[in-house]
C-alpha cells in the first residue's frame, strides 16, 4: 500500500461522477426527442455507455490488486458505491425519453 492521498488527486468526486455522468445522459436524450426510434438508438449507446462505466468501476473497485486497496482505504466504501451507481444515469435518462416517448401517444382521457 502506497502513502495515503495517492489515489484521492486522481480520482474524482462523488459530485464529479454524477454530473459528468448525468450530463452524458442528458446530451444523449436530446436527439431522442425528435422521434421515439431516434430514443430508442440513443437508450442502446446509452445503455453500452453504462455497462462500459459499470465494469470500469467494478474493476477498479474490486479487480484490480494495487489498485482495489488504496480505494476501499483512501476514498472508502461510499465512494465504491456511488461509482457503481451513478453509472446508470446514461441509461436512465435515455430510457426516461422513451418513456415520455410512450406517454405522448397516449390518448388523453376525460373522466
Amino acid at each position: 500500500m502506497g502513502l495515503l492521498g495517492e489515489i484521492v488527486d486522481k480520482m474524482p468526486t462523488i459530485g464529479q461522477m454524477w454530473l459528468v455522468l448525468a450530463l452524458m445522459g442528458v446530451v444523449l436524450s436530446l436527439p431522442g426527442m425528435i422521434h421515439r426510434y431516434i430514443a430508442i438508438g440513443m437508450f442502446i449507446i446509452g445503455t453500452i455507455i453504462s455497462i462500459y462505466c459499470m465494469y470500469s468501476a467494478y474493476h477498479q473497485a474490486f479487480v484490480a490488486a494495487d489498485l482495489s486497496v488504496d480505494i476501499r482505504i483512501e476514498l472508502g466504501s461510499v465512494w465504491v458505491f456511488h461509482s457503481l451507481i451513478s453509472s446508470v444515469c446514461p441509461a436512465l435518462i435515455t430510457g426516461l425519453i422513451i418513456y415520455w416517448h410512450y406517454r405522448k401517444r397516449q390518448p388523453k382521457t376525460e373522466e
